[in-house]
């Protein structure tokens, strides 16, 4: 009889236990004291030492195994899902900033848990928004939003990474987006490897600018009634995207074929690797197709009259274009990285192109849009448009007709197997970055008929040998050479060190840009001006000498230039750009003189190492309110 009593009053601690009042108690018992699932062991303690001497006693001590019970098994299966956030309960941890003392804006603050709850308010007040940098590139595998969310926040373009709300969240498979919200910011999901789908509800009215770029496993896209804006690059680099459904409700928009049209169905939005342009299409939008990697050819029907930039960039496994007759425009950089790419034909109809030797011509066949590795280029061509073999990675080697008299900015930039270059005698203008990334590149030769450039010690010269136009990693700078051209050497990568010499007075913008290698220079006394961006992103540099009589160092001039340890800046110097010195993060002192009287807004943003050490007694008034923007250490009146 007292078993049965016991067994019942077991289910009665039980039954208890399952109420929500209880449920609360044991999460704010737990949180107040952990130590409270050592209960169990310490009555069980007890039991041994104090055994059973009554009836009375066993049923009350019954009573506490039953509520001890009750609060271990409750934490057992309670806890973990508290703790790592997969029940309704809110995922402890995470920051909330009060904004407009009306609403609160969350972040992950301090919490680790991999599934998040966001708590539909805080401290009375409603929870609206998501941070644009809230959850960057953390280990969360899934969020759940509450109804009161209306905003995820814009992220930016760093220069370097994009940073957005949930941005390189390499785990994140599944996001239940509020019913309530309004707007996905900029960059918001970029780079979520692992997120397979996502159901845009019908209070969204915009996606952002690179939303959803670069996500490799999303393969579907369902977007509701509401959407009204969808910004460039939004679904860019969606190497698996398959099937894209918009709500027939929708006003604005409308799938067909898996791809996004306007809702007259003229102009396409978005294509997928199962994309099929429907006739009727007249313009296929911007990054239309960018980064359809499984897209393996396109036919272009003759509705179509212009095909945006970047519409078909970086996919890599085309192979053949089609280009109906209809095509009147075709922007910049539309097939660009696209390295399988072997054969393009335009339709006889077309009045503004044709295609000769698999080279895009316009209908004269005097200016090349489009060329790839099998091209040739024909002798009638005497532009080589922008960006026109730009990506073209199995590109090694390139002959340059006669009759070729310009190439324009791009036109053979990041191709990374190009080896050597022949430039004919007829060529009398190249943009400073027509070769720009090319790393492979070690010979650069110009026909000697040629009045207006010259090639020496594997560097392209104008004539009179003063403006180097463009080097590689073999180049030895001559010493005729005054001027290091715009973007010169910009994106050689392998380039290890360069000695210049001192005919050189000036070095040019992005002169050595993101000349990652690059571990040694010598700058000589003769340089007078540093342009903007002239050693960005040269990440190997551990340290350079500023010349005496450098009088500026334009915008940018050493922006992550992460290896550089110390500075210092000579008396000749008048001015520091903006950004001058920007996420040099290694930097631990900077010395300026006083002669130094303008500095740029941000010049020292991101140094986190930083101590500045300033001969002038207080800032001077031409410096910039944000010189300083991170309130780095500032020794005024350093005397050295």
């Amino acid at each position: 009889m007292e078993d049965k009593k016991i067994i019942q009053q077991l289910e009665l601690e039980m039954s208890l236990a399952k109420s929500p009042n209880m449920l609360a108690d044991i999460k704010e018992t737990y949180y107040k004291d952990p130590g409270i699932l050592r209960v169990e062991k310490a009555d069980k303690k007890q039991k041994t030492e104090t055994g059973v001497k009554s009836r009375r006693k066993i049923f009350g001590f019954a009573s506490a195994i039953a509520a001890s019970l009750a609060v271990i098994i409750m934490a057992a299966v309670f806890l973990p899902g508290l703790l790592n956030g997969d029940s309704d309960t809110p995922t402890p941890g995470l920051a909330y900033t009060l904004i407009d003392d009306s609403y609160y804006e969350v972040s992950i603050g301090t919490a680790t848990a991999k599934n998040i709850v966001i708590a539909s308010e805080h401290n009375g007040k409603p929870v609206k928004r998501i941070a644009g940098d809230g959850f960057m590139n953390t280990d969360i595998e899934s969020v759940k939003m509450p109804d009161c969310i209306t905003v995820i926040g814009d992220g930016f373009d760093d220069g370097e990474i994009p940073v957005g709300a949930f941005a390189r969240c390499k785990n994140l498979v599944n996001v239940v987006i509020s019913k309530n919200i309004t707007s996905i910011g900029d960059f918001a999901f970029a780079h979520c490897y692992n997120l397979k789908s996502i159901l845009i509800p019908d209070s969204v009215t915009s996606i952002g600018y690179g939303a959803f770029v670069g996500c490799t496993s999303l393969k579907s896209v369902t977007i509701g009634n509401g959407v009204t804006s969808i910004g460039e690059f939004a679904f860019s680099g969606c190497t698996e995207l398959t099937s894209i459904i918009v709500s027939d409700g929708n006003t604005v928009y409308k799938s067909v074929n898996n791809c996004i049209l306007t809702k007259d169905g003229k102009t396409l939005i978005l294509g997928s690797n199962t994309g099929v342009i429907p006739s009727g299409v007249t313009s296929i939008g911007n990054s239309a197709f960018g980064g359809c990697t499984g897209l393996t050819n396109i036919t272009i029907p003759d509705s179509v009259t212009s095909i945006g930039s970047n519409a078909f960039s970086n996919c890599t496994d085309l192979t053949s274009v089609a280009i109906g007759n209809g095509v009147t425009s075709i922007g910049d950089f539309a097939f660009r990285g696209c390295t399988e790419l072997t054969s393009i034909i335009v339709s006889d109809g077309n009045t503004v192109y044709k295609s000769v030797n698999n080279c895009l011509l316009t209908k004269d066949g005097k200016t090349l849009i489009l060329g790839f590795k099998t091209s040739v280029i024909p002798n009638s061509v005497t532009s080589i448009d922008r960006g026109a073999f730009s990506g073209c990675a199995g590109l090694t080697s390139v002959i340059i007709p006669n009759n070729v008299k310009s190439i324009d900015s791009n036109a053979f930039s990041d191709c990374t197997d190009l080896t050597s270059v022949t430039i004919g005698n007829g060529v009398t203008s190249i943009s400073g970055s027509a070769f720009y990334g090319c790393t492979g590149l070690t010979s650069i030769i110009v026909s000697d008929g040629n009045t207006v450039y010259k090639s020496v010690n594997n560097c392209l010269l104008t004539k009179d040998g003063k403006t180097l136009i463009l080097g590689c990693k073999t180049s030895v700078i001559p010493n005729s050479v005054i001027s290091i051209g715009n973007s010169a050497f910009g994106g050689c990568t392998d380039l290890t060190s360069v000695t210049i010499p001192d005919s050189v007075t000036s070095i040019g913008n992005w002169a050595f840009y993101n000349c990652t290698g690059l571990t040694s220079i010598t700058i000589p006394d003769s340089v007078t001006s540093i342009g903007w961006g002239a050693f960005f992103g040269c990440t190997g540099l551990t340290s350079i000498i500023i010349p005496n009589n450098v009088k500026s160092i334009g915008s940018n001039a050493f922006s992550y230039c992460t290896g550089l340890t110390n500075i210092v800046i000579p008396d000749s110097v008048t001015s520091i750009g903006n950004l001058a010195f920007v996420g040099c993060t290694g930097l631990t002192s900077v010395t300026i003189p006083d002669s130094v009287t303008s500095i740029g807004e941000n010049a020292f943003q991101d140094c986190s190492k930083l101590t500045i050490y300033c001969e002038a007694e207080s800032k001077p008034a031409g410096w910039s309110e944000s010189w300083n923007p991170d309130n780095r250490p500032v020794v005024w009146g350093y005397k050295g």
